[in-house]
């Protein structure tokens, strides 16, 4: 389960890379796969406030989605 700590960081550097560049699309999609990996880590070993943490980037990200017109 550790492996979804370190791809869900990966994952959300990446994002966090592709939406200052411009390409916002992808990274709001990549920022919500890389929160999730986060969440279901965070909520298997307990850490709940660091899992409602990542729920609410979830949320900022398909909210993100939404104001592009994606969603």
């Amino acid at each position: 389960m550790k492996e979804y700590e370190y791809v869900g960081v990966m994952l959300a550097v990446a994002a966090y890379v592709l939406i200052v560049m411009g390409y916002l699309e992808n990274g709001f999609f990549l920022g919500c796969l890389a929160s999730t990996m986060l969440a279901s880590y965070f909520y298997m070993i307990r850490l709940i406030p660091s899992f409602l943490l990542q729920v609410f980037f979830i949320c900022a990200n398909i909210y993100g989605l939404v104001n592009i017109g994606v969603i």
